[in-house]
């Protein structure tokens, strides 16, 4: 009973992360405020995926490459 709970709330949490993500996402496309909600996007979206595969990796995964984008994104580069 209890892993039936568990599983059903973590689907529940995995498909709303994972619309706030598509939500992050268009509003990337349409403002200016690309960085933000470009990061905002990849954590909700990788807790989304998290949430329905109940593991770790693919977040700590998603998370770092959305950190390096934003770092790169945001710090300029001399050459």
């Amino acid at each position: 009973m209890w892993m039936s709970l568990s599983t059903d709330v973590d689907v529940v949490v995995g498909r709303r992360a994972a619309l706030w993500g598509i939500t992050a996402l268009l509003t990337d496309w349409t403002t200016d405020m690309m960085h933000v909600m470009l990061f905002s996007a990849i954590t909700c979206s990788a807790v989304g995926v998290a949430a329905r595969l109940q593991t770790a990796i693919p977040t700590l995964a998603i998370i770092i490459a959305g950190s390096y984008h934003l770092i790169r994104g945001l710090v300029p580069i001399v050459t």
